[in-house]
């Protein structure tokens, strides 16, 4: 069995060699001989190796097009806010930034404003915002 040595640094293993480091290195770069089991990512305490526990995934959130995004609404509601764009500008400016949008994601904060100022205008429910927002959260389909 050869010999290994890990290269720790803040806890984990940074980096895993072969070559024995001692005198070739800065005296304030900590390595530890390790066995071939040891990964880059391990955590060291205490002069034990462990493997690193699942670290949570960041959310995907799904890409919807201009239509699909629209498609989301119910027709009653979609022709509610198309006639409030004739007389609101807050409402108007939304519209035509989701219109304009190349693709809308949940993940971009204006979203959530936007669907909260329908809710304000009460042109959608509190109970519709959520389900859309639901909607937009899945993950199955996340680009």
């Amino acid at each position: 069995m050869r010999n290994m040595w890990a290269r720790i640094e803040n806890d984990r293993v940074a980096e895993i060699t072969d070559i024995d480091p001692l005198g070739r290195f800065h005296p304030s770069i900590e390595w530890v001989e390790c066995n071939v089991a040891v990964e880059v990512g391990h955590y060291y305490s205490d002069g034990k190796f462990s493997k690193p526990t699942s670290e949570p995934q960041p959310v995907l959130y799904p890409r919807f097009t201009t239509l699909e995004m629209l498609d989301l609404f119910t027709e009653e509601e979609q022709l509610a806010v198309v006639t409030a764009t004739l007389t609101s500008p807050p409402i108007k400016l939304w519209y035509d930034r989701l219109i304009a949008a190349t693709y809308v994601t949940y993940e971009d904060p204006r979203t959530e404003e936007g669907l909260q100022t329908l809710v304000d205008a009460e042109l959608i429910t509190a109970d519709r915002k959520k389900d859309i927002e639901t909607a937009m959260q899945s993950v199955g389909d996340a680009a």
